[in-house]
């Protein structure tokens, strides 16, 4: 279990609260470095979700960078999910780019 990784999405995480929850239940299972490889079927029975909802969720914080998923490259082949950290997670869809610095 990581304090850190849950400290951070407690103060930062995502908006959706079942994104939230899903994520928090991951950095149960995390590693300081936001690594963990769970089943499923363990994050649904944390969460009380489905498994196709805890899927369904998972694709979502993948495609907006909170998580990344490797496949296959976890112990013994399981999935191997990284949590990302405020310094790698992706801005939101709905921020404006950011243009040069402003002079003071």
């Amino acid at each position: 279990m990581s304090i850190k990784i849950m400290s951070m999405i407690w103060d930062r995480g995502p908006a959706s609260q079942s994104e939230r929850f899903v994520l928090l239940a991951l950095a149960d299972y995390a590693n300081d470095d936001g690594e963990c490889w769970p089943s499923i079927d363990g994050v649904a029975r944390k969460t009380c979700l489905t498994d196709r909802g805890i899927r369904k969720i998972m694709r979502r914080l993948e495609e907006t960078g909170w998580l990344e998923i490797d496949l296959g490259g976890g112990r013994k082949n399981c999935n191997l999910y990284r949590i990302k950290t405020l310094n790698v997670v992706q801005p939101e869809r709905s921020s404006p780019p950011e243009r040069g610095s402003k002079k003071p």
